[in-house]
């Protein structure tokens, strides 16, 4: 069933699929399933409480991933590139392009984030 409608606060909050062992738990309110957004694969709003560490990174071969900053800081990996991003920065992921965030001990980040496919997945 496609979703119009969502309410935050009846999401069930899930660990995420780049670190089930990590304290990041996530409320996705769109996925490619259960969309009625083109192109779409997810819309999510995650916390993650410090120390976190994505170091490995990881990659979309054919999606564009957005990160907003809602609360908290961190310092995010892209490419290349590194940020020590707060509330309302955002941060562009451009397809094929590792990326990670660091949050440090003791800190709370909450992001709202998403993804595009920028071409059907094989």
């Amino acid at each position: 069933m496609r979703r119009v409608f969502v309410r935050g606060s009846d999401l069930e909050e899930v660990p995420t699929s780049h670190g089930e062992d990590l304290p990041v738990r996530k409320r996705v309110y769109c996925n490619r399933r259960e969309n009625s957004i083109p192109h779409v694969m997810q819309i999510a709003r995650s916390t993650s409480i410090g120390p976190v560490d994505t170091a490995d990174g990881h990659v979309h071969r054919t999606m564009v991933e957005w990160y907003y900053v809602v609360s908290g800081r961190a310092t995010f990996r892209v490419g290349g590139w590194s940020m020590n991003a707060g509330p309302d920065d955002f941060i562009a992921v451009p397809p094929n392009t590792t990326h990670s965030y660091v949050v440090a001990e003791g800190d709370v980040l909450e992001l709202f984030y998403g993804g595009i496919a920028t071409k059907e997945e094989a």
